[in-house]
């Protein structure tokens, strides 16, 4: 979505990208009270070998720890990577600077986390930003370009399902810079075709 304009891609598009939908949960879901289980027992094996408390661990990295089995490494890095795919059904998020109730399950998000490439470590995108991290314009920006070099989601006019503007106005004009486009897309028909303005879609429902 791009401000008033969507552009909508086919499920065939996003499963062939890997993209996943999110599993939504509420206060009585079992689903997080597993996963957190499951993230606590891990957590308390590590701390009986390496003899550290629970303080003790917040502050390690895993990483410089070499001597903790690979299979077990690998099982906490997918459950931290789990947690990116599972979100409440409401909540509270700000838009225009303003704090506002918003009921996600509504928006049936799917998500896409990119892969990691252990051969090429400057290729990997961080999977989350430190608050203070993401304040900073320079690491937020580093990142940006990270992904936009190495995990682009390309489409062609095939993986399009519709296209849609605000109002009929907008409708009149989106199609007429469509066609100043022909000589870029060549048969612009079918695209056209896919083009509907929000009014219409109000009024059918």
């Amino acid at each position: 979505m791009y401000g008033e304009y969507v552009i909508g891609l086919t499920k065939e598009w996003a499963i062939r990208n890997e993209i996943t939908p999110v599993l939504y949960f509420h206060e009585t879901s079992l689903n997080p009270n597993l996963y957190i289980h499951v993230q606590t027992t891990l957590s308390e094996i590590v701390m009986g070998m390496l003899g550290k408390s629970m303080e003790e661990m917040a502050s390690t990295d895993l990483r410089s720890l070499p001597y903790i089995p690979s299979a077990l490494s690998n099982c906490i890095g997918i459950m931290h990577k789990m947690k990116y795919y599972m979100k409440q059904i409401d909540g509270y998020m700000l838009r225009g600077g303003e704090r506002m109730h918003k009921y996600f399950y509504d928006e049936k998000e799917w998500r896409y986390t990119p892969q990691t490439n252990r051969e090429s470590p400057e290729e990997n995108a961080r999977p989350e930003l430190f608050i203070e991290e993401f304040r900073d314009e320079v690491i937020k920006e580093q990142e940006h370009r990270r992904l936009r070099q190495y995990h682009r989601l390309l489409f062609d006019e095939t993986d399009i399902k519709y296209l849609i503007v605000p109002s009929a106005e907008k409708e009149i004009e989106f199609k007429q810079a469509l066609r100043d486009q022909v000589t870029r897309f060549g048969n612009i028909d079918n695209l056209i075709q896919k083009v509907r303005n929000f009014e219409d879609i109000r009024n059918d429902h």
